[in-house]
């Protein structure tokens, strides 16, 4: 017995409308798919430039506590910032100074001398005074105090003074130098149009310690100053000019007051 045998034919289908029925229906079903995923591109293009708009935006000495804060730059990344400069008397005796100071983010909390903060969270000055390397050829050490424009200008000086002192006696206890260790009090800010929020005046409320590099005959109250406000108007300056603090109150807690 022959196997049954099927015979399947095929004619051109003449129906155009079922035709456009159905490249409609496969056109509908791409773009079911592909509007969701171009949405979804598109809201991820628009919050990036949103993200780097706000970042642009960022005013500069900002800019790394906005990314902690975002978690984008990792919290244990924030080192001393160091500049050499050379200062120089008044008879025009030099002393080449370090100037260290904590990266812009870290300020002096708002009428403390004892505290620092990282935005509005407490930091570690002990911690951070603890990773401060002195130079092996530093003969002198200078804490320098700062206040910023809250307050009246006696309050404000002994404010930082205190800061000063307090600087002192951490890198006493921390870094045990065989070198003697001075303060320079700056005294409160002096521009009042500058009085805003605590957080936009923190800006005059660093931490900062200076090294004196080798052996120097210059008078360190003028050599320090005058190296500090250079280092402010130098190519790479520093975010604070002594010039806008209305004291100069050096300290040599080995002899006493200059």
């Amino acid at each position: 017995m022959s196997s049954p045998t099927i015979k399947i034919v095929t004619q051109q289908s003449h129906d155009k409308t079922a035709n456009v029925i159905a490249v409609v229906a496969i056109v509908v079903t791409l773009l079911a798919q592909l509007i969701p995923a171009a949405a979804t591109l598109l809201a991820a293009v628009i919050a990036s430039k949103n993200k780097v708009f706000a970042c642009c935006c960022i005013p500069k000495d900002d800019w790394q506590e906005h990314a902690r804060r975002e978690g984008w730059i990792p919290r244990d990344e924030c080192k001393w910032r160091a500049i050499d400069v050379e200062g120089q008397d008044d008879d025009g005796q030099k002393a080449t100074v370090r100037i260290h100071m904590l990266a812009g983010e870290y300020r002096w909390v708002l009428g403390s001398s004892s505290q620092i903060e990282l935005g509005n969270e407490s930091a570690d000055l002990s911690g951070h005074i603890r990773n401060l390397e002195l130079s092996p050829i530093a003969t002198t050490v200078v804490a320098i105090g700062l206040a910023s424009v809250e307050g009246t200008y006696p309050e404000q000086s002994v404010l930082s003074q205190e800061r000063a002192d307090r600087i002192i006696r951490v890198v006493k206890d921390e870094l045990k130098p065989s070198i003697p260790v001075h303060g320079l009090s700056l005294g409160r800010f002096v521009d009042e149009r500058s009085k805003a929020t605590p957080r936009e005046t923190s800006t005059q409320r660093r931490v900062v310690v200076v090294e004196v590099l080798g052996f120097s005959k210059a008078n360190l109250s003028k050599a320090v100053y005058d190296a500090l406000q250079k280092a402010a108007e130098g190519p790479d300056p520093l975010p604070f000019n002594v010039k806008d603090y209305k004291d100069r109150t050096y300290t040599d807690h080995s002899f006493g007051k200059l």
